[in-house]
């Protein structure tokens, strides 16, 4: 990610010290080191191997449902999620909000 905050710049040491709680919060946040986009989407009924479109440009690997509203339930098809798109089944209506992408502790701040 690079350097994510310069303190050297900072003089005041009141800001550079909130700076540094800042960073450290940001650091312990788990969901933070990950790389994520919101996908929402709609079925009709049910449905097998929907490609849902998504921009991230990898093969995402983690989904966090936030919200699922429809009397169908949803499957992540996760070993054949695509460099552009997820495919999921549902047994019926769904309206679905969901976390798509990949959590690397490597990637931290």
């Amino acid at each position: 990610m690079g350097r994510f905050l310069d303190l050297i710049e900072v003089d005041d040491k009141v800001a550079a010290e909130n700076f540094r709680r800042i960073l450290d919060f940001l650091k312990s946040t788990p969901i933070l080191a990950g790389q994520f986009e919101l996908l929402e989407f709609t079925t009709n009924g049910a449905v097998t191997a929907l490609r849902i479109p998504h921009q991230l440009g990898f093969v995402p690997v983690d989904v966090i449902e936030t919200s699922n509203r429809g009397s169908g339930l949803v499957t992540y098809l996760y070993t054949l999620f695509e460099r552009d798109a997820i495919l999921i089944t549902t047994t019926g209506p769904v309206i679905v909000r969901a976390f798509v992408g990949r959590y690397d502790r490597g990637n931290r701040l």
